[in-house]
């Protein structure tokens, strides 16, 4: 959880919203127990009541952005840490292949309509065998779960749901990154859990009023994790069934946080 103490802040910190940017400016450490910094509304709640925390006394915010963006940055981002490939099939998934195993570089559409893209589940296994209702390990073996992206295209009871019956089986890797950011950012109940959300798009100028309203340091927001692009706006990115793909499968996002594309 990125606390900061000082100044009773909490920051929920979003991927790939400027959320370095942020820890740095504010100099916030991330959770020792956690050792990430990037944790989601329920899950943070559910760490802050395990350490008897109360963060009703903290003002909580975050950062969201344009969907459409955000992929893009997410995407250039994983290229240049060098695991863009690290769940597909064959790839070292610790990261640092350029290529699929074959030797394949995925154009941006390509690699955002994969399935291997989006994430992982991978079956735990020595919990899966100590399952005494064959049922059960029949429905986690490994032969049920390929790489795939359902776990990540769906409404909010359905994300709550996923978390109470597959988190006990699964090891999920690179969750995060694709959870909608409306998901994100709201309790189990869908009510949200920030007090204050800042958009990426006006980031300086929400930052501004944001330390005002709350009596808080002026600040200078540093650029933490730029990514080159050789498109420089992400419109250019897209074609029409990459639009329409990112429109269903980012379209809690498109609807809660009003964005449109091109903005």
């Amino acid at each position: 959880m990125n606390i900061k103490e000082d100044l009773n802040l909490f920051f929920l910190h979003v991927p790939k919203n400027a959320g370095k940017s942020i820890l740095k400016m504010y100099d916030i450490k991330a959770d020792k127990k956690l050792k990430r910094s990037v944790v989601e509304a329920q899950a943070s709640i559910n760490h802050s009541q395990n350490l008897n925390i109360n963060l009703d006394k903290y003002v909580k915010f975050c950062v969201v952005r344009n969907p459409w963006d955000r992929i893009v940055s997410l995407y250039h981002f994983r290229k240049r840490e060098t695991d863009l490939y690290n769940l597909f099939p064959g790839a070292n998934v610790f990261g640092g292949d350029k290529s699929l195993p074959d030797g394949t570089q995925l154009s941006f559409k390509e690699w955002v309509m994969s399935p291997h893209s989006k994430a992982a589940e991978f079956p735990l296994i020595d919990r899966i065998e100590k399952e005494r209702d064959h049922k059960m390990r029949e429905m986690f073996s490994a032969k049920a779960f390929p790489r795939k992206d359902y776990l990540y295209k769906m409404n909010k009871a359905e994300y709550n749901d996923m978390y109470r019956s597959h988190a006990h089986y699964l090891w999920l890797t690179h969750v995060l990154d694709w959870i909608q950011q409306i998901h994100f950012i709201t309790k189990e109940d869908g009510s949200l859990f920030v007090d204050e959300i800042l958009r990426f798009e006006t980031l300086a100028e929400d930052l501004e009023k944001f330390q005002d309203k709350y009596n808080l340091p002026k600040k200078q927001l540093p650029h933490v994790n730029k990514n080159p692009r050789k498109k420089k706006k992400y419109v250019d990115y897209y074609d029409e069934e990459l639009l329409n793909y990112i429109e269903d499968y980012m379209r809690d996002d498109i609807e809660h946080l009003g964005y449109k594309f091109g903005d």
